[in-house]
């Protein structure tokens, strides 16, 4: 217990240590502060309004021509229709947005199915690609979930409530920059015990297995509280600011198997993603351990620890060769919310065997 006491101390004093923490904190609340701008940039509403003021202008611009043609004409009856078609469509998107504003989700989600459906029927005539009409079908099974709830609608892309933005955090900033917080921070701690390649440690009156086992424990547990601090301050600002959130909420899954999109309850990813980033972080702990007892020094261990692991979270996805054994590799169970959704093995094309 001395020992861990003496290198959490060492950890906790070092200004260096702090460094990664500031960072990370400035991140989390940066990143969720612009989502909430992008959110209410990019929503249902928004779309509303632009199609109401577009048609607006049809009409003003029709109505001109209008007086330029002759009464009698196809062009004149045509483009009459028109304008009567609009302005019945600015109608039903003046109904559409009171609704949107005032929260009324039972009439929104089904009503906004229905004119996707419609998209959806325009676009196929025009054979368009697989990838357009997949990313249709994806979004209309997204409010065909939300019908069944009710709950508000939420932005995926740019999360806010507390459940959804923790996990945009799991997809998006944990495997890059939790992971490299944890290799600088204990770099630095396991670096410190060495002097011109000296292992100061085996000064102490104790065996080395010991030893190395007391560097490692230390090392998860200072990394698992690391882990703890960031995911508690996010759902903090996230909660304050805009609410908890729903885990009932559908959020994307594909089945391995048959390559099939369907939506779960985000409630059933929480508790699995959370058990495999921990893991992945006693992993990185145990390689960051590994490399210093190798290397000896603070600086080469950070480079080369920093590049590995990075290396191995990010080559998967861009490296052909890699995918076929991503399964293999341990750094690509740091993409926690993607493994348990099913989203990295698809984007990878690994098959659940």
């Amino acid at each position: 217990m001395n020992y861990f006491n003496f290198l959490s101390k060492k950890v906790f004093k070092s200004k260096l240590s702090w460094v990664p923490v500031i960072i990370l904190f400035m991140v989390i609340a940066g990143m969720l502060f612009l989502n909430n701008r992008a959110a209410q940039q990019i929503n249902i509403g928004v779309q509303t309004e632009e199609n109401i003021t577009r048609n607006a202008l049809a009409i003003e611009e029709g109505k001109a021509k209008l007086k330029e043609l002759d009464e009698n004409s196809e062009h004149y009856t045509l483009l009459k229709q028109t304008i009567a078609e609009s302005t019945q469509i600015i109608e039903e998107d003046k109904v559409f947005l009171k609704n949107y504003n005032a929260g009324n989700w039972k009439f929104i989600y089904p009503q906004h199915i229905k004119n996707m459906q419609k998209a959806r029927d325009a676009i196929a005539k025009n054979n368009p690609e697989k990838s357009v009409l997949e990313a249709l079908d994806r979004d209309l099974q997204l409010y065909r979930s939300l019908a069944k709830t009710n709950l508000t609608f939420e932005n995926s892309d740019f999360p806010v409530t507390t459940i959804q933005y923790l996990l945009s955090l799991f997809r998006y900033t944990l495997p890059i920059l939790l992971t490299l917080s944890i290799v600088f921070i204990l770099s630095n701690l396991y670096g410190s015990t060495y002097y011109e390649s000296i292992n100061k440690s085996i000064l102490l009156p104790q065996k080395k297995q010991t030893v190395m086992l007391k560097n490692i424990v230390t090392g998860v547990v200072l990394s698992l509280l690391l882990f703890v601090l960031l995911l508690s301050f996010a759902a903090l600002i996230s909660s304050i600011f805009f609410g908890f959130g729903s885990v009932d909420f559908p959020i994307l899954h594909y089945q391995l198997q048959t390559r099939e999109v369907y939506f779960a309850k985000v409630g059933g990813v929480i508790l699995p993603t959370l058990i495999l980033q921990m893991l992945s972080i006693v992993f990185i702990v145990n390689v960051v351990f590994l490399i210093t007892s190798i290397c000896k020094n603070k600086m080469t261990s950070l480079f080369l620890s920093g590049l590995i692991l990075v290396a191995g979270v990010v080559a998967p996805k861009i490296l052909q060769p890699l995918q076929t054994i991503a399964q293999y590799i341990p750094t690509a169970y740091l993409n926690s919310f993607d493994i348990v959704t099913g989203t990295f093995q698809k984007e990878l094309n690994i098959k659940n065997k």
